[in-house]
C-alpha cells in the first residue's frame, strides 16, 4: 500500500501545474473573435512555454454537474489564474475577485479599448492589442507575466498578537 500511495504521489506531482482562464466564453457577443485569437494565440503558447497547463471551461472533460462547481473547484486548485476583463463580463469580476481573496497568483489582462472600471483598474493590466504582430505581443505579455507573476497578495496574513 505505502508503494502505491508513493507512485500515485509521483505521478500527481510530474502533472503540471494548471492556469485558470478566466475570460469571456459567450460566442455571440463582438468581442468573442478577438478573445479567442488572443488566448489561442498569445496565452496558450506562454502559457505551455512557462512549464503550465491551459484549463479553461467548456474545454476538456467535465466532472461536475453544476458549471459554478466546475469553474470554482477548478479555479481554487489552479496554481494562477489568468483573468481577462474584456467584455466587462460580471463573472469575470467575480471570479478575479475569488482569485485575489484566495490569495492565489493572478495576470490580469483585457484588449486595448477596454475600459476597466472601479477598483480592478489599479491592478496593473496586461492591454493586449488585437492589430499588433503575434511575436511582439507575445514578447510584451511574457515580460507582464515575469513582473507580475509573483506579486504579493492583496491579503497579507495578520501577525499573531
Amino acid at each position: 500500500m505505502v508503494v502505491v500511495a508513493a507512485i500515485l504521489n509521483l505521478i500527481h506531482a510530474l502533472v503540471p501545474p494548471r492556469v485558470f482562464y478566466v475570460r469571456l466564453l459567450n460566442d455571440t457577443l463582438p468581442e468573442y473573435t478577438s478573445v479567442e485569437e488572443f488566448f489561442r494565440k498569445t496565452a496558450d503558447p506562454l502559457v505551455r512555454e512557462l512549464g503550465y497547463e491551459p484549463l479553461q471551461m467548456g474545454l476538456g472533460k467535465n466532472e461536475f454537474v453544476w458549471m459554478n462547481q466546475a469553474i470554482f473547484d477548478s479555479m481554487h486548485h489552479s496554481s494562477v489564474a489568468l483573468v481577462d476583463l474584456t467584455g466587462l463580463r460580471p463573472n469575470c469580476f467575480m471570479e478575479l475577485g475569488y482569485s485575489l481573496g484566495n490569495k492565489q497568483r493572478v495576470i490580469v489582462c483585457a484588449r486595448d479599448d477596454t475600459r476597466i472600471p472601479f477598483d480592478a483598474f489599479a491592478l496593473e493590466a496586461f492591454q493586449w492589442k488585437e492589430s499588433e504582430d503575434l511575436g511582439k505581443r507575445l514578447d510584451k505579455f511574457r515580460t507582464h507575466w515575469e513582473r507580475n507573476i509573483n506579486m504579493p497578495t492583496l491579503v497579507r496574513p495578520k501577525e499573531a498578537k
